[in-house]
Formats: C-alpha cells, structure tokens, sequence
C-alpha cells in the first residue's frame, strides 16, 4: 500500500476507517501513535495525515442504506 500510495504522491494522506463501528483497531491500528500504525507509517513517510475515526454507522446515508437492506430482507 506504501509504494502505491507514493507513486500517486498525494499532498494529503486520509485515513478512513471502512466498517461499521470505528473501534479499538481503528484508533490504534489505523490513527494510534504507536510506530506500526498505519498513522505512524505514513508520517513518518514524509506526508501530511488526517485520520478520520468515524465508522460507516456513523453516516446517516449509511444506516438509511442498512435499514432498508434489512427491510427488504424480511419481507422475502
């Protein structure tokens, strides 16, 4: 992911979880501080991060989309 993240060169490096509920992996693994996160990795690698700890539920379009999903699922 790093060697293709540097061949794009992005002024903006943005960090998004892609799950439901943004929990300990994503604050830690993804946004932590600690040398192994993917945070880390790409500060270290020279650019500028935004980490984004927010889950998918958290979207109103989201939890629209799952509810309906759902709806349709129960009537079958």
């Amino acid at each position: 992911l790093m060697r293709m993240v540097k061949e794009y060169n992005p002024s903006k490096v943005v960090l998004a979880p892609f799950m439901i509920v943004a929990g300990d992996h994503a604050k830690n693994d993804m946004a932590g501080d600690n040398p192994e996160s993917w945070y880390s990795q790409f500060k270290a690698a020279g650019f500028e991060v935004e980490p984004v700890v927010k889950g998918l539920g958290e979207y109103p379009g989201v939890r629209r989309l799952l509810v309906d999903h759902l709806k349709l699922a129960a009537e079958m």
